[in-house]
């Protein structure tokens, strides 16, 4: 394994292991952490026969700023015991080292050593070792010296959420709160700018409850100052509109928008207009007032145009289309598509070029054009693989679930809906409102093919999800009720075996 060289702000990390029982594994997160760039203490590969072992590791403990307390199945051993106690005392005169318990295959919680017991472990024991603790381990490992203890746990959270571990982030924002509001009171723009991140994971995990409350919660802190051109509150009400909107309130996720906007006017931040132009844009889509809809997305696209900047315009393009494909102009729908296309690949975004054949290939499922369908479905596919994007895969994989749909192909189709289930509960567990549209998709296969009662088992599954999630009169939850009915109603008529 080639090794990244260690950058001059790296922190030193020392491993404590049992060389009766864990030497290997040690080594192999040795290896791991050095090839992430970490500079790494390991005796196996400092010391060299002859040199006193005793002075050497109290130079690196004492050089060191994290030191890894790895227990494996015999617990800890006597020279780790001796080490620890060394970290110890070294942390009472250094706040800033970081003692953290590893767990390796064949260990248990209860083997810690009493004195760090209150501390969260990286769990380790599983064989590969899960890779999400091993970025989490690296995470918290990666943090600057002088960094404070709120500023440590915000990077943490964010280089646990790139790594896609939302509940890792979640947590550490939480710490950072927990930190913050004993430091600074409850009412702090800190506490503020914490709850909107930790709201932000709550959002993406699904729960927009918990979002919502936590974004109102902040509101509540920033109208105590001066919100007339602030634009930290008008990133917040542009926030919680964005979750009313996934909600199904409209109208409250409109009157967010609107003042989001009449801030931006009074600071005369034209970017910030235009987009929240465009939201507005949105909600007056989905109410049908496409009319509208259209009049705010080419202004936006105006401000856009002035200001030179051309990805936010194939965003605008792309919801001029969206606008026209709702209105049956598929053709000139498509011009639009097109134009943010080529936007997207000159200025190489794979991922919104994803997007765009997504888009294309949805509008001309819509049409009945399975087979253009199903091309632009695979250019998008191969767009979210060359990415690593796979919750964006499963959303191309329903999209071909459906096309294989249309032509009868019922087995095919339940093939794609199933990989996409399979990804959304692997990445966004079983309570995720997105898991309830590939419930629907299979539901709706099963249906087809004449299977009533598991079509009704995943109907009743979806619409379970979306009550959960959106309440019972969200467009979406309703549109799922009416297919559960319909499916009930074939099976109550169904002729009974004897």
């Amino acid at each position: 394994m080639r090794m990244a060289m260690p950058s001059k702000d790296s922190p030193r990390i020392f491993i404590s292991y049992s060389p009766v029982d864990s030497w290997k594994e040690a080594e192999s997160l040795a290896r791991t952490l050095s090839a992430a760039g970490l500079d790494v203490w390991f005796d196996r590969w400092t010391l060299v026969p002859g040199e006193e072992w005793t002075s050497s590791t109290l130079d690196a403990l004492a050089s060191a700023k994290a030191v890894l307390l790895l227990i494996g199945q015999k617990g800890v051993s006597g020279s780790q015991s001796k080490e620890l106690r060394l970290a110890v005392t070294s942390q009472a005169k250094n706040e800033t080292l970081r003692i953290i318990p590893v767990l390796l295959p064949g260990s248990n919680a209860e083997s810690i050593p009493s004195r760090i017991r209150d501390l969260v472990p990286i769990d380790l024991r599983a064989t590969p070792p899960n890779e999400r603790e091993i970025s989490r381990l690296i995470s918290t490992l990666d943090i600057p010296e002088h960094a404070g203890p709120i500023a440590q746990e915000r990077l943490i959270a964010q280089n646990l959420r790139l790594a896609a571990d939302l509940n890792g982030a979640a947590e550490h924002y939480e710490r950072a709160l927990r930190i913050a509001k004993t430091a600074y009171g409850d009412e702090h723009p800190l506490v503020a700018d914490l709850l909107r991140s930790i709201a932000e994971i709550s959002f993406e995990q699904g729960d927009l409850a918990k979002a919502t409350s936590l974004l109102n919660e902040a509101l509540a802190i920033e109208l105590q100052g001066d919100t007339d051109k602030s634009a930290t509150f008008a990133a917040t009400l542009n926030q919680t509109a964005v979750v009313l909107y996934a909600q199904g309130r409209l109208d409250e996720a409109m009157s967010r928008f609107q003042e989001a906007l009449a801030i931006a006017i009074r600071r005369d931040d034209q970017r910030s207009v235009a987009t929240h132009t465009s939201n507005i844009g949105s909600i007056l889509r989905d109410k049908g007032r496409y009319e509208e809809a259209l009049q705010h997305f080419m202004r936006a696209l105006e401000i856009d145009e002035r200001l030179d900047d051309t990805i936010s315009a194939s965003n605008r393009f792309n919801n001029i289309a969206s606008i026209l494909r709702l209105q049956g102009r598929t053709d000139e729908a498509l011009q639009y598509f097109q134009r943010a296309l080529e936007i997207d690949e000159r200025v190489g975004n794979v991922a919104a070029a994803g997007s765009r054949y997504n888009n294309i290939g949805s509008m001309l499922l819509d049409a009945g054009r399975l087979d253009e369908a199903e091309m632009y479905f695979r250019m998008a596919l191969e767009s979210t693989e060359r990415l690593g994007s796979e919750l964006s895969s499963a959303d191309v994989y329903n999209n071909l679930g459906s096309v294989y749909r249309e032509r009868g192909d019922f087995e095919s189709a339940l093939g794609w809906f199933s990989r996409a289930r399979a990804i959304d509960l692997r990445l966004l567990g079983p309570e995720h409102p997105k898991l309830a549209l590939t419930l629907n998709n299979l539901a709706g296969v099963l249906y087809s093919s004449g299977d009533r009662v598991g079509a009704s088992k995943y109907f009743k599954e979806a619409l379970e999800l979306l009550r959960h999630s959106f309440g019972e009169n969200h467009p979406a939850t309703m549109s799922v009720l009416r297919n559960l009915r319909v499916a009930e109603a074939k099976e109550s008529a169904a002729p009974k075996k004897q």
